[in-house]
Formats: C-alpha cells, sequence, structure tokens
C-alpha cells in the first residue's frame, strides 16, 4: 500500500499491590548443565533417568544417584521437565538455550497491568513491593486504609501463563494471584503507535515507575493488514467506493477539488476523527496527508485537465509548445478520455468575462502565438 499513516493513543496503566507467588526470570547456573543432558536424552527418545544423569555429569556410586534424582526433581518442580521424566517443557527447552529458569517467589508484588487489545498480555510489568521506593507513599495516620478487593478478570487471565514484560524484558509467570489486591494510584502510561504501510510495525513507548523507559515492537500476526485498516477508515468517510484500488488514489469529481493545490497537484488531506477500527479500538485524531486525487469520470478528467492546461501556460504558446503542454497533461489522465481545447477555443475560454485591457498573462500567452501565426 502506498498509503502511510501512524494511528496512536494512550494506554493508562492500573497499578495492584497484592500477596501472589509469581516466578521471575533467573540464571541457575547448576541446572544449565542438566537441562543441556536434559535435551540430548529427549531428542534421541530416551527417559531422563537419575542413574543416567549421574553417569553422565556426576560420576559413579549410590550417592552421586541420589544427588542426580534431587537434580531432576528440582527440574520438575520448576516446571522444566515433565511429571513423567518423559522429556523438556517447552520453558525447560527455553531454559536449555538460555541459561535461565523461572523462579517462584511468595511473596507481596506490585503489577503494572493495562487493558488493550492491541497488548498480548495484561501485565506489563512486576516487582517486588517495598514501600515508598517502589513508588507508595507512606499512609497518613488518619488517612483510611486501601479495600483489597479481587483483581479484574482481564487481570486474573494471566494466571498461570509465562510472558515477557514490557517493563524490564524478563519473563515471569503467574503462579498464583488470586489473593485480594490494592489498587494504587499511579500516572503511569504508554502510547501504542501503530504505522500503517507496506511495512506495517506496532510499537509501544512510554515509562513505568519513573524509572523503566519503553520503547520496543510488539510482533503480532492477527492484525488487519494496511490495506484493510484504510479501507475501514475510509467507509468510516463513506469514501471506500471512491478508492480507486489499482490508482492508489481516490476517485472525486473536478468540483470537489477546493484548492489550487489539488486541481494542480492531486494531492489532498484527509483528517479522521477518533477513528475508531472493529475489534482493535479507537485512536487519537489523525491526517493522512499526500493522498492521490483522480478523476471519477471522462468528464471530471476533461475539466481538470483543462484547468491544468490553463494554470501552466507560460511564455509564448506556439503550436509546438502548446503541443508539448497538452502532451504531458494528458499523460496524467491516462486511461480516461479527454477533450482539450485547440489554442483558438482556450484563446476565446480565457477572454470571456474581461476587458481587452485587463486579460490575463495566459491569455496573452496563446492570443500573441496566435496573431504571429506561430
Amino acid at each position: 500500500m502506498s498509503i502511510q499513516f501512524v494511528l496512536t493513543r494512550r494506554v493508562p496503566l492500573r497499578r495492584f499491590d497484592l500477596v501472589a507467588t509469581i516466578a521471575r526470570e533467573e540464571a541457575r547456573a547448576e541446572l544449565a548443565p542438566v537441562l543441556a543432558w536434559a535435551k540430548q536424552e529427549a531428542d534421541a527418545s530416551r527417559r531422563l533417568e537419575p542413574g543416567s544423569l549421574a553417569l553422565h555429569l556426576l560420576g559413579p556410586g549410590a550417592g552421586m544417584i541420589t544427588v542426580a534424582k534431587r537434580l531432576l526433581l528440582i527440574c520438575r518442580d520448576l516446571q522444566l521437565v515433565t511429571d513423567n521424566f518423559e522429556g523438556l517443557t517447552d520453558q525447560g527447552v527455553a531454559a536449555a538455550k538460555t541459561g535461565k529458569v523461572l523462579q517462584p517467589d511468595k511473596g507481596e508484588w506490585s503489577l503494572w497491568t493495562a487493558d488493550d487489545p492491541l497488548l498480548l498480555f495484561p501485565i506489563i510489568g512486576v516487582a517486588p513491593r517495598s514501600g515508598s521506593q517502589n513508588g507508595t507513599e507512606p499512609r497518613k495516620r488518619d488517612e483510611p486504609r486501601p479495600r483489597a478487593e479481587d483483581l479484574p478478570g482481564w487481570v486474573r487471565h494471566a494466571a498461570g501463563q509465562v510472558a515477557p514484560m514490557l517493563m524490564d524484558g524478563r519473563l515471569a509467570r503467574f503462579d498464583d494471584i488470586a489473593a485480594a489486591a490494592i489498587e494504587t494510584s499511579t500516572t503511569d502510561e504508554l502510547e501504542l503507535r501503530w504505522t500503517l504501510s507496506g511495512k506495517p510495525e506496532l510499537r509501544v513507548v512510554g515509562n513505568i515507575n519513573g524509572r523503566h523507559r519503553i520503547d520496543q515492537p510488539i510482533s503480532r500476526d492477527d492484525l488487519p493488514d494496511s490495506a484493510s485498516v484504510w479501507n475501514e477508515l475510509l467507509a468510516s468517510k463513506r469514501l471506500n467506493r471512491s478508492w480507486d484500488h489499482t490508482r492508489q488514489a481516490l476517485m472525486i469529481p473536478f468540483a470537489a477539488a477546493n484548492t489550487e493545490d489539488e486541481r494542480l497537484n492531486m494531492r489532498t488531506t484527509l483528517e479522521f476523527a477518533s477513528p475508531s477500527l472493529d475489534g482493535v479500538g479507537t485512536f487519537r485524531d489523525v491526517k493522512v496527508p499526500g493522498i492521490t486525487l483522480c478523476p471519477d469520470s471522462n468528464r471530471a478528467a476533461t475539466e481538470w485537465a483543462r484547468h491544468q492546461i490553463a494554470a501552466l501556460l507560460s511564455g509564448v504558446q506556439t503550436a509546438r509548445v502548446y503541443e508539448g503542454l497538452t502532451q504531458r497533461v494528458c499523460s496524467t489522465f491516462s486511461g480516461w478520455n479527454v477533450e482539450l481545447p485547440s489554442r483558438e477555443e482556450l484563446a476565446r475560454q480565457l477572454a470571456v468575462g474581461t476587458r481587452s485591457d485587463a486579460r490575463s498573462r495566459a491569455y496573452w500567452a496563446v492570443q500573441a502565438a496566435l496573431d504571429w501565426n506561430l
């Protein structure tokens, strides 16, 4: 698609403080060789046996088998290997590549959340709660104690899921977030920037908790393509049937070209107030400049071409010069049947309604050539 524009909107964040069990990505050097061995065993369709692990990594002896069994149980409890010890989980495969595992921790946490259909995950950031150091002012003596309530359903939807946090890029798994939470006032917000073009891009930018700057792309394969979005925007102004997909231009009658720039350069700007897209939401007002215009009929093409010829007249319009001008204008309207005036007809048109001493420079550019038979 030749049209390019950017849809933006603000995404306010809501912060919740609660007691929860959340797993954060941590380096576990002692488990890295165990996971590498487990991947080799799984690739060979072999069950993960403590004896085999001890033989490959720890050495012989009953004590080493006990240690190997303990290591495998740790991996199972961390959801890195399957319960039946027949292979790695998806998290285990990822941990074998990175050397980092999701380490669960039950404690007081703060969650920064956003309810927006363009975001992949409802929780944007997570951090251990640490009072005023985490952005919470101490409660005054006479101030009522905040009331704990259930998390909104769209936040609870994250339970049991794994996702990278936009706040710091680290993975998190939300094992237990069922406890009542206290919502804490915050002015944190993000901005979504959806660039619609031949290569569309969705980015999220902003600050969280005053310390975490975010500016990163979001990969989504399920969003409508640029052409579909553009068609929906045009439909909101009842212009979708006037769009020429082949020419990538808006078809209008010549009378609808309101400015000299539209009449000569055949470009315009469309404005969309609070555009709303089905299933995606509403965005800020947006202006889309540089939209190509084209005639909606042969009559409009003729009117457009005649106006451009009159506006582009300069110098003495000899037969050769005028022919070159008409050919250049005709090339702009390729595909339409355009009827252009002869020099004699054009001179008569330019003279209509004017006194001989007040006629335009364009008129004399044509008439002078005719008078001199050039």
